[in-house]
């Protein structure tokens, strides 16, 4: 009667704790659990889940101390113990060794595994001799694998919950760094499949992350990773003198492409002692079919109002009016020594320049600023890094509880990239803007923000307020899909040396058009368009049936990826 009276008292204890700590957590700006969480008390298994141990694997910085590593740990078990009956084991290991020693702790459970199954096979063969001969083997006893990346043995919180240790044979959440890693982990089979988590459980994800990020890192049409919610791309954009501009007449309206800026640029040139043109870009939404960037006489245009899921066409470069015309455009005004390409300066008619959000706030007052082109989100953007759940995990859904905390929950988030608060980090008042930032006390536990979850929903940086992202948030509700993310490698060992022919050719042309005069260009551009177009290079690489000849083209590598990876989408 006793033991049950104590249980009872005990669970009224957890389940008044896990209230409080729900109630409790604190946010900068931002509703952390709110009532969206996918769990309402009917379906709430905090209630009755048992206690669980899962890991999750990260990267720091080196000069991070293995004791503020356990500090977090403690800290953040204090809200999943609470909140999901859930302990962490948190595995923080140097950049330089990071990757080395997730891939040794992945090697090592498959041995077991392997070994453990041969174990079973051989015990399976020996049942079936022993039964031949009218034998019976005796009872088999096993004893859990010792390992030394394991936890010492099971732990017991402030309430007496008792956190079993981490298995021989167990790796939960880990963070993944890059789109190489990111197709090894799927084609080696590593990763599990959210996809349901987060249709369920788990949807407030979807309403904290970008949905490209999501989209993107999807492998056969389910999703194996969270990337981490960060600032994409970067914009192009137009700047216009307005003093200039409306001393000379001009309607800033109609100056919405470099293009049509050339009679105002030409005017500035004559008559203001500033630089004309200040432009560092290339042509915006041209986009050149060659490994780096670089010129290639096979190009397409990307414009900001095309379905960033629509098929690309590959064109002779020469037929594309926006190359032709912005080139001629610029030949003239180099002629006319109206283009500086200083990045720092600050006094010119027009500038065309690249950046993000915030890069062009300090011309508002002096220019005219109109967007070119908005950002377009990028391989490395997308899988720069995100957080993954291993095929060796304990529980998925479990460990979809903890992803969920890395980006939608801030004292969480905030915990992981900056450490244990009065320890590592403090908040201020700044006495100018009167917004609440952080304040960084010592450098004992240092990580990349973009390493660590969603970075809107934590500080920015030493002396940030959380206001910082609001340029950032717009950014990314800005961006576009750039149509090749994931078009990688799609040159190998039989079609590597008409790409490398292409690059020569490539290379031959721009420097043949780089030594031309305007007129020269002007008069020169049909008759190289046609000189490509006969080129059997050309021909090649946009051939769609090359595979008939033992080597995929360009056109046939485009066309396979585009058809597995947006038609029909």
């Amino acid at each position: 009667m006793k033991r049950k009276l104590l249980c009872l008292v005990l669970s009224a204890v957890f389940v008044f704790s896990g209230i409080v700590m729900s109630a409790c957590s604190t946010t900068a700006g931002t509703d952390t659990t709110g009532g969206e969480d996918g769990e309402k008390k009917k379906n709430d298994s905090t209630l009755v889940r048992s206690p669980m141990t899962l890991t999750l694997w990260v990267p720091t910085d080196e000069n991070t101390t293995a004791e503020s590593i356990s500090q977090v740990e403690a800290a953040l078990n204090k809200i999943t113990q609470a909140k999901y009956s859930t302990a962490i084991e948190l595995h923080a290991v140097a950049y330089d060794k990071y990757e080395d020693q997730l891939n040794a702790r992945m090697k090592s459970i498959k041995e077991i595994l392997d070994q453990t199954e041969a174990e079973k096979k051989a015990r399976k063969e020996a049942e079936r001799a022993a039964r031949k001969r009218g034998e019976t083997l005796a009872p088999e006893t096993t004893a859990e694998t010792e390992d030394p990346n394991a936890s010492s043995g099971a732990t017991v919180n402030e309430y007496g919950m008792t956190f079993p240790s981490v298995t021989s044979t167990q790796l939960d959440i880990f963070l993944i760094k890059g789109y190489d890693n990111f197709k090894k982990y799927s084609e080696d089979l590593l990763l599990s499949s959210i996809t349901d988590e987060l249709n369920g459980n788990s949807k407030l994800i979807k309403s904290y992350v970008y949905p490209t990020f999501l989209d993107m890192a999807q492998t056969f049409n389910s999703n194996y990773a969270v990337p981490n919610n960060h600032p994409l791309g970067e914009y192009t954009y137009l700047l216009v003198n307005k003093e200039l501009c409306d001393s000379y007449y001009y309607d800033i309206d109609s100056m919405d492409t470099l293009l049509n800026c050339k009679d105002f640029i030409l005017d500035v040139a004559k008559n203001a002692n500033i630089t004309p043109l200040l432009t560092t870009t290339d042509i915006p939404g041209l986009h050149y079919w060659s490994e780096d960037g670089s010129f290639s006489f096979l190009a397409s245009m990307i414009s900001d109002d095309q379905d960033p899921t629509s098929k690309l066409n590959i064109r002779n470069v020469f037929g594309l009016k926006p190359f032709v015309n912005t080139t001629l455009m610029l030949k003239e005004l180099q002629e006319a020594g109206a283009i500086g390409t200083n990045p720092d300066e600050k006094n010119f008619g027009v500038g065309v320049i690249k950046g993000d959000a915030k890069a062009v706030k300090e011309y508002k007052d002096k220019y005219y600023i109109k967007v070119l082109e908005k950002p377009r989100a990028t391989t490395d953007d997308v899988f720069e890094s995100m957080f993954a759940v291993s095929t060796y995990t304990k529980d998925v859904s479990r460990s979809m509880e903890i992803l969920k905390l890395l980006n939608t929950d801030t004292e969480f988030r905030t915990i992981l990239q900056y450490g244990v608060k009065g320890v590592n980090w403090t908040e201020e008042t700044d006495p100018e803007t009167k917004e609440t930032v952080l304040k960084v006390l010592n450098n004992d536990y240092i990580m990349n923000i973009v390493d660590t979850g969603n970075v809107f929903i934590t500080y920015p940086g030493d002396g940030l307020p959380m206001s910082y992202w609001d340029d950032y948030r717009q950014q990314n509700l800005d961006s576009l899909l750039y149509p090749l993310i994931k078009f990688q490698d799609y040159i190998d060992d039989d079609n590597k040396e008409y790409f490398d022919e292409m690059k020569s050719y490539s290379a031959e042309i721009y420097s043949r058009i780089s030594k031309m005069s305007a007129k020269e260009f002007e008069e020169a551009a049909a008759s190289i368009k046609e000189e490509i177009a006969d080129s059997v290079i050309y021909n090649i690489m946009v051939d769609d049936k090359s595979t008939e000849a033992g080597y995929d083209s360009l056109i046939v590598k485009y066309t396979s990826f585009y058809n597995e990876n947006f038609k029909n989408k």
